[in-house]
């Protein structure tokens, strides 16, 4: 398996209705291990998913790091309706990293977990090891969740 990225399907629904701005600074990035096994449809917020963070401590810290410069695009008529870009422009960064993780999860920090939806995830085909190195998440492009909408 190669390592992928998807969306939430509650993420999404989050976006349409408004429940959170991706670009206020508290979109985070949090590292979780390989007995979290995401599922698009049913998990919906940072509580449900929190259990299986990796440790505080050893270059990570709990709830994961905040993203910068976040934007929204879109793209006219590349498909019908357009495209929406959610961009994560900027790297996000850890050093001394000692842990082991599958999974990085997007979401946005409400103050609670059970308030903060989850946005998306990258699973990585295999554990993660980094012993006290740096970790860094970029995406091609900037670009962290792409949606096409479609037109009726």
């Amino acid at each position: 398996m190669a390592t992928v990225a998807r969306a939430y399907g509650s993420g999404i629904d989050a976006v349409y209705s408004g429940s959170w701005n991706w670009i206020d600074g508290k979109v985070k990035i949090a590292l979780v291990t390989s007995a979290y096994s995401p599922n698009q449809d049913t998990d919906r917020y940072w509580d449900d998913v929190s259990v299986y963070e990796i440790a505080n401590g050893n270059g990570y810290t709990t709830d994961g790091k905040a993203t910068t410069g976040n934007a929204i695009s879109y793209i006219s008529g590349d498909v019908p309706g357009g495209t929406v870009n959610l961009l994560i422009p900027n790297a996000v960064a850890w050093t001394g990293l000692t842990a082991t993780f599958r999974t990085a999860i997007i979401y946005y920090d409400n103050g609670a977990a059970y308030a903060s939806p989850i946005i998306g995830y990258v699973l990585y085909d295999v554990d993660q090891a980094p012993s006290n190195q740096s970790f860094v998440i970029s995406w091609a492009s900037g670009i962290a969740v792409q949606i096409s909408l479609s037109t009726i």
